[in-house]
């Protein structure tokens, strides 16, 4: 259930400060701050001003120091349809997975640079009061709920991880060029250029310094990501795990990026390969370490448990592979299906999913005490589709499909269409079931769907 409180106290902290007349958008960041931490227990809205100074989005929203997402704040009345143009949020959008775009009465959240969901929750009158939207406290909940939940896109091909980093890069030099005006000659990154001059390039200039600074964080962060042995790596610790072959990109990494790193720089995270990850999920799945008779609590917890960070949760669901790798036994001749929110098996791993999948759901809507409610809520957990995978093709089974389930789908909408008197008419109602089920806001991408099958 929304909490119609917090945001009657946050449209009264607000109407408070714009009918003084003199508020700017610096006078309303504290009761954004204090909405966002009472909207959902355990994050940090940090909002830092000297970050912001050099380029920063207004907001960082972390758990427990993983990063969640991030927000931008205008003054009130500022067009959000201008700013949505800005270079400043081209860059934001291409760079920043999670973000929302606001001026502390209307709000935007884009994923990966596309708009996902608007609300509006009041608009400002001429006596400098405020109007309450009929519908804004439910539109501006559902927008906060989806922000939160929202997970981290998966990087799955070479060609979306150079598209990804070269946006953070390209955020990086941005900020790294405001700071360099903003800083004056005596500064640390003017003292740095100038050695680089001696040193490296003589003619170099702010632009290409900037250029050098941000492409050697990526290149740097992404080259240690490859080269760490565990799952807990951290900045700091990067330039530890940079290949020794490489002496020349150690030493500039760690003068660069390592722990003196400017703070005003720190903010922006990039990740690397998963591969490390991916191996520990796939050795505790393997359907080999399961025997019939092993009690599910202890079957392949060990194998990743000691090198999780302290506080990571996730789930594990050997019944389920178990119970796959039966059925798989027992088909002679057919298919097996399953149809289920779920993830590849790295995906289980990342910094986004901290503290796992498992969710509690009242009325279709997520509750925050999964033991509330008893008999009343529904507790959901994602389906590890990598495991279930491996065990039918353990056993003989060939995999025809796993994938999302707009395009399962759409397969079989498009073999209906092509026998409609087999399958009947298409009605508006049908249409409209099928763009729910298809449709990548609802259940399109957050379904997948495993096909396998024996002979024929």
């Amino acid at each position: 259930m929304v909490d119609n409180a917090i945001f009657k106290d946050y449209l009264a902290q607000i109407e408070h400060a714009y009918k003084a007349g003199n508020a700017t958008e610096h006078t309303h960041r504290p009761a954004l701050k204090s909405l966002l931490e009472a909207f959902q227990p355990g994050i940090t809205a940090t909002n830092e001003p000297k970050r912001i100074k050099c380029g920063a989005p207004d907001y960082i929203i972390t758990r427990k120091d993983v990063p969640l997402g991030f927000v931008e704040a205008k003054d009130i009345g500022v067009s959000l349809g201008d700013t949505e143009s800005s270079e400043q949020l081209k860059r934001y959008r291409d760079g920043l997975a999670n973000l929302i775009l606001t001026d502390y009465l209307e709000f935007r959240w884009y994923v990966s640079g596309e708009l996902r969901l608007t609300a509006c929750l009041a608009k400002p009158q001429a006596n400098g009061k405020l109007r309450a939207e009929a519908e804004g406290t439910q539109q501006l909940a559902e927008l906060l709920q989806s922000f939160f939940a929202e997970n981290i896109p998966v990087i799955s091909s070479p060609k979306e991880l150079a598209v990804r980093m070269a946006a953070l890069a390209r955020l990086i030099r941005s900020i790294i060029g405001k700071t360099f005006a903003e800083e004056g000659e005596h500064g640390a990154l003017h003292e740095q250029m100038d050695g680089f001059r001696k040193v490296l390039l003589h003619d170099l200039t702010p632009e290409q310094f900037g250029d050098m600074y941000a492409q050697t964080i990526c290149y740097g962060l992404f080259a240690a990501r490859c080269n760490s042995t565990g799952l807990h790596f951290t900045r700091t610790h990067a330039a530890y795990d940079l290949p020794k072959t490489n002496p020349f990109l150690r030493k500039l990494f760690a003068h660069i990026a390592g722990p003196e790193l400017d703070e005003r720089f720190v903010w922006v995270r990039v990740a690397g390969s998963s591969a490390t990850a991916r191996r520990l999920l796939e050795l505790a799945f393997d359907n080999g370490q399961i025997a019939r008779d092993s009690p599910p609590s202890v079957v392949g917890y060990r194998l990743i448990e000691a090198v999780l960070p302290d506080g990571f949760t996730t789930e594990v669901c050997p019944a389920a592979v178990a119970w796959w790798q039966r059925a798989a036994a027992a088909l002679r001749h057919g298919k097996l299906l399953t149809l289920d929110y779920g993830l590849e098996a790295e995906e289980f791993l990342t910094p986004a999913r901290a503290h796992g999948t498992l969710r509690a759901y009242q009325r279709h809507h997520p509750t925050a005490d999964l033991l509330a409610n008893a008999g009343e809520q529904d507790l959901t957990a994602h389906v590890n589709f990598t495991a279930l995978r491996a065990a039918g093709e353990k056993a003989g089974l060939r995999t025809e499909d796993c994938g999302t389930q707009a395009r399962f789908l759409t397969r079989v909408a498009e073999a209906t269409w092509s026998a409609p008197r087999t399958f009947g008419e298409w009605t508006s109602a049908r249409r409209r079931q099928f763009q729910t089920l298809t449709h990548p806001d609802h259940l399109g991408r957050s379904f997948k769907v495993l096909v396998q099958s024996r002979g024929g």
